[in-house]
């Protein structure tokens, strides 16, 4: 029954409301069958905020249709200003750039129509984007086709209607009961399709096989020779009625053909000449084509006309269109007129001529993604040497974009010329890259002999070893063959002197460098690589003021020669040697902003994940946390989507640090889990580097946690990893956080001892911020306030707001005198919202009150000083009118006020702040009892506004399910169900509650309780096993 597939897309897309999972749905099934039409009603009932769009258009100008949403991600917002700005976007970063605009819609529901329109390219990139949606918290994405959705999507079919339901829909539309020999016959023609059997009941009745004599309707069967149209039929007998004549018939097949994506003037100035009809009769027949409801606007009233208007046309006509279309369109957007090359049937000459012509345009207007993808198209055509020299300089541009198709336009190169050494070195690099560092041997050996003994063989295999983080065999390589050195290409000197770096020989760096700088073959950015390693071992060695030197010199020459990639890394690296100065803090972050920019303007997610993770540590050092905690989740998401590389458990960590500066009193759970995340992910060989960071952080996040047995284990592995070869400031760094458990523990004598010795480490060798924080960490062992002053003054000198902060807490001003205080009033969330005051409960009417203390103590938790009025009103009254929300939101103040006290709710300069009330939230973070959980967060009041705070809540709550397992049973059988009401789609709180559930003797309750979380994952296409039993073993 079609009621219970829409209560099913009902409940699947509903599950965004929660804000806790992605959906990807797909409602499939023949033309006319009623897709739209349920869709509708779905999207009416899921109760947030959707926007429809067509299958076929680009993914780019949909993230520009969209809503503008108050806080979008900053590498987003760059991605759209250039799409506004009339560029193009590679696949993956169209996608991204979607999934952030809809992210920051959430809860959001986007409905693509017809994916059966869509072409290979579009509908791939869609099956990615449902990937993508399915990753972002919040989101929904409903399409609808002809056919079965591929995965991620979880498909659900709508079938053509029974001979009831389509006896009922017929009943409707007549005001009659149908005899029911029509019905049956209707039914039979028309398969149960609604669209097909309203317009077939509509024909009958008018050809007089369906008639009334003003009592009851009678019917006679058609003749044989009667065939039921098909919706191609039905859509082309309206075409065809409506279009009779040529102008309105050259109109319509004109703009079915020509592309969707065409901006308006665009358009205008093609379809005229194309339809062969000037602007007055172009206008004329488009005014009468909207009267019949076939043109709506620029575009077709129902997206099927324009794609049956195009199948009807014969390949006659469609070859005559294009080939007219081609030279006008070419005109006003040569990439467009790419677009109608097949269907033109050019000849090949003229084909690639085109395609070559558009490329070189793409390439000058520096889209080279684009230029490559033109370049890839034009493969098809070409033959022997000349396919592969395109092939592999198609593969060259499209580098870091599309690796699938980059491996197969060197595998098109190398089938027409086997025997390509480049093609076969940048292949095996792809394969090596894919393959975790494993040499593509195969590969390799249909070298010739000849060349394993070349220099070049040897560079490669450098760079193999290299791309492998085979720091020991490159210099082994390098060592092996010193009779190659004089000639080695700067890249492999390059290569080899980062691999003295990484193996903790920066005088090796030095050494190589050097020389290398004085050959005057060198071209301007080998030259810019060779300072930037330099740079990198200078600093190091401590020689701060020489590694800017170096970076400043490949910064002005990296940007005078437009090396926008390669000068973001010189940026980065230069921001990262500043902040190890005593330079203001300002000074790094512009360098790191900078980076940023030109990452997101080269358009490659994983680069801009790459990068940002830094700029997120040095606004945490500044105190700007606020910003930092959006830009670093924004990474996180991006780093989730594209895992491969550093930059997910680099971001952690930072997040992680953030959490534990910033200190919200959501902050320390929050701080536990991406340390924990960090860790998982540092102990995978790839990132094995990163592992003594994110112990140490670990350490500091169990420490804050009470947990000085694990720190102490933690801190003691990292130790254990850096052994002697630890950089001075690591050194210093984890000699502080190890003396921070001794004071902790009662042995004084022994803190200050590593104190000290830290603090020596750290005024020899640098930075001056790690000596500033040992001294810190001496002057709190020793009581000395005065010290602790001066050091916070150095702090704020240098913009370092956050590590002043820190000592203003070592030693905070002299409180006054307490005054006693009425008794407080509490705000109680973990549950239905209530409010109470010495233990009494406060009876006060409006749930928008209730909302809006809620939303005060978000703010609060999330370490908030305050909520602007836009970021209130946008919360609380979203689609009213700024100034009736303005004045609402004053109204509802005043009500507070007035009902619970002025103190209640507080004026700031830019908005309010909850003022002197508690919460059973941060009782219950701060340690409180499990009682205090009645039932899910807020109780169905709302979700939530602050992002993290709900997370900390669930983690807090799942940690003292954990705790209670063993202890109290049947009360972390409770909270266990509580947790699976906020986490309804975590597996993990389900297989933690059945646990708990098993262990307090329920077993019936367990049984039934996975039935209905199952029945509920299935909904959004996650198949759970049958029996609990088999999915808690699992």
């Amino acid at each position: 029954m079609r009621s219970e597939l829409q209560a099913g897309l009902v409940r699947g897309l509903g599950a965004v409301r929660s804000r806790r999972v992605g959906v990807a749905l797909g409602l499939w099934g023949e033309p006319g069958i009623g897709k739209t039409f349920l869709a509708d009603a779905v999207l009416g009932a899921v109760g947030c905020a959707c926007y429809r769009a067509h299958a076929t258009q680009d993914l780019g100008a949909l993230a520009l249709a969209l809503p503008r949403a108050g806080r979008l991600p900053g590498w987003a917002a760059g991605q759209l200003a250039r799409l506004a700005r009339g560029e193009t976007l590679d696949a993956a970063a169209g996608v991204n750039t979607l999934a952030a605009a809809l992210s920051a819609l959430a809860p959001f529901v986007l409905h693509l129509e017809d994916l059966h329109e869509a072409g290979p390219e579009p509908h791939a990139r869609i099956v990615e984007l449902a990937r993508a949606v399915r990753r972002s918290p919040g989101v929904g994405l409903l399409v609808t086709s002809r056919g079965e959705p591929p995965a991620p999507f979880t498909g659900y079919r709508l079938r053509p209607l029974g001979g009831d339901e389509l006896a009922a829909l017929l009943g409707r539309e007549l005001g009659a009961e149908l005899p029911g020999q029509a019905t049956a016959w209707i039914t039979d023609r028309t398969g149960g399709n609604p669209l097909f059997a309203l317009e077939f009941l509509r024909y009958l009745s008018r050809q007089g096989f369906l008639w009334s004599d003003g009592r009851r309707w009678h019917w006679r069967a058609p003749g044989n020779g009667f065939v039921p149209a098909t919706v191609e039929a039905l859509i082309a007998s309206l075409y065809a009625g409506a279009a009779r004549d040529p102008d309105e018939r050259a109109v319509l097949e004109a703009r079915a053909l020509l592309p969707a994506g065409l901006e308006a003037g665009e358009l205008e100035a093609v379809w005229g000449p194309l339809a062969g009809l000037e602007g007055g009769a172009l206008g004329e027949a488009r005014r009468r084509l909207e009267a019949a409801g076939l043109l709506r606007g620029d575009h077709f009233a129902h997206p099927l006309f324009g794609e049956v208007i195009a199948r009807e046309l014969t390949g006659e006509r469609r070859e005559h269109l294009a080939r007219q279309a081609l030279p006008v369109l070419a005109r006003v957007n040569p990439l467009l007129a790419a677009e109608l090359l097949e269907a033109a049937r050019l000849p090949d000459a003229e084909a690639l001529a085109l395609l070559d012509q558009a490329a070189a345009q793409a390439k000058v207007a520096g889209q080279g993604v684009r230029a490559g993808r033109l370049l890839a198209r034009s493969v098809t055509w070409r033959h022997g040497a000349d396919r592969a020299r395109v092939a592999l300089e198609a593969a060259r541009l499209l580098y870091d974009t599309d690796y699938g198709e980059v491996v197969r336009l060197l595998e098109l190169s190398l089938e027409a010329e086997p025997d390509n050494a480049e093609a076969l070195y940048f292949l095996a690099e792809w394969r090596l890259l894919e393959r975790a560092g494993h040499a593509p041997d195969a590969l390799l050996a249909r070298l010739p002999e000849t060349e394993r003994a070349s220099a070049r063989w040897w560079s490669k295999w450098i760079k193999f070893h290299f791309l492998a983080g085979a720091w020991p065999e490159v210099l082994r390589l390098w060592q092996a063959h010193p009779g190659f050195h004089a000639g080695a290409p700067a890249m492999t000197v390059h290569d080899v002197a980062f691999a003295h770096l990484l193996t903790g020989d920066p005088a090796g760096v030095l050494a190589l460098t050097g020389p290398a700088l004085e050959r005057p073959d060198l071209g301007p950015l080998e030259r810019c690589d060779l300072w930037n390693v330099q740079a990198c071992a200078l600093c190091e060695l401590g020689e701060l003021d020489t590694a800017l030197e170096a970076l400043g010199h490949a910064i002005d020459v990296g940007g005078a020669e437009g090396a926008t990639v390669w000068l973001s890394s010189y940026l980065f690296n230069r921001a990262e040697v500043l902040a190890r100065t005593d330079q203001p803090l300002d000074r790094a972050i512009a360098d790191a902003e900078a980076c940023v920019r030109l990452r997101v303007a080269h358009g490659s997610p994983y680069q801009v994940a790459q990068v940002q993770p830094l700029l997120g540590h040095l606004l945490t050092l500044r105190g700007d946390f606020e910003r930092a905690e959006t830009l670093l989740l924004e990474t996180r998401a991006l780093g989730e989507r594209s895992p491969a590389g550093d930059a997910l458990p680099r971001c952690l960590i930072a997040l992680a640090e953030l959490y534990l500066e910033w200190d919200p009193p959501h902050g320390p759970v929050l701080a536990r889990r991406a340390a924990a995340a960090a860790l998982d992910l540092a102990r995978a060989p790839q990132n094995v580097e990163l592992l003594p960071e994110a112990l140490e952080v670990n350490a500091d996040a169990a420490r804050r946690a009470g947990d000085p047995q694990a720190a102490t284990r933690l801190l003691a592995e990292a130790g254990a990893l850096i052994g002697g070869r630890a950089a001075p400031s690591a050194q210093a760094r984890l000699w502080r956080r190890q003396a921070g458990l001794e004071a902790e523990a009662g042995r004084v004598d022994a803190a200050r001892a590593l104190l000290e010795r830290a603090l020596t480490l750290a005024r020899t060798h640098g930075p001056a911020r790690e000596a500033q924080l040992c001294g810190l960490a001496l002057d709190h062992l020793r009581g000395d306030a005065a010290g602790a002053r001066a050091r916070q003054a150095w702090f704020e000198a240098r913009g370092l707001g956050a590590l002043a902060a820190r000592a203003r807490r070592l030693f905070p001003e002299p409180a006054a005198p307490d005054v006693p205080a009425p008794p407080a009033l509490r705000l109680n969330v973990l549950g239905p919202p209530t409010l109470e005051r010495g233990g009494q409960r406060v009876v006060y009417r409006g749930r928008r009150r209730t909302e809006l203390l809620a939303c005060l103590l978000e703010a609060r938790l999330a370490g908030r000083a305050e909520l602007g009025t836009l970021d209130l009103l946008d919360a609380l009254y979203p689609g009213e009118p700024e100034e009736a929300a303005r004045r609402t939101l004053k109204q509802h103040v005043h009500l507070l006020r007035e009902a619970l006290g002025a103190g209640c709710v507080l004026s700031t300069p830019g908005g309010y702040a909850l003022g002197a009330v508690g919460s059973d939230a941060e009782a219950f973070l701060a340690g409180g009892p499990a009682a205090l959980w009645r039932g899910p967060y807020l109780g169905g009041l709302a979700e939530g506004w602050q992002p993290g705070v709900r997370d900390a809540l669930s983690l807090a709550l799942r940690e003292r399910v954990e705790t209670l397992l063993l202890s109290d049973p049947p009360e972390a059988a409770r909270l266990g169900r509580v947790l699976c009401e906020m986490e309804p789609y975590d597996g993990e709180a389900l297989r933690l509650t059945l646990s708990a559930l098993e262990a307090a003797g329920e077993h019936r309750a367990a049984g039934q309780f996975y039935r209905e979380r199952r029945a509920a994952l299935l909904e959004v296409g996650e198949v759970l096993p049958v029996e609990a039993g088999a999915f808690v073993g699992t």
